[in-house]
């Protein structure tokens, strides 16, 4: 599955390079189990909600979950498919 996703809203094509762009960094950062990275990426009010797990509320909470992960296991590659992003 490699189509592009469905952009439903009013995206510019400048828009779409912003958000691509940063799809790569979180990649980068998951890759390489940088949590520093990963959360400066996030906005405050991130929540990471993992099946089994708690809801993860805030930026501060998502990058201890995230560090605690990246230590327990490390990511040789990962790949995103979105359906579609919506403004």
């Amino acid at each position: 599955m490699n189509a592009e996703p469905r952009w439903i809203g009013e995206f510019s094509p400048e828009d779409q390079e912003e958000i691509n762009a940063l799809r790569e960094k979180q990649v980068y950062a998951i890759e390489n189990g940088d949590a520093n990275a990963y959360r400066d990426l996030c906005t405050e009010d991130i929540l990471l909600m993992l099946q089994g797990n708690d809801v993860v509320v805030g930026k501060s909470n998502f990058y201890k979950s995230e560090l605690k992960l990246f230590r327990k296991v490390k990511f040789e590659s990962i790949k995103q498919i979105p359906i579609r992003i919506e403004r």
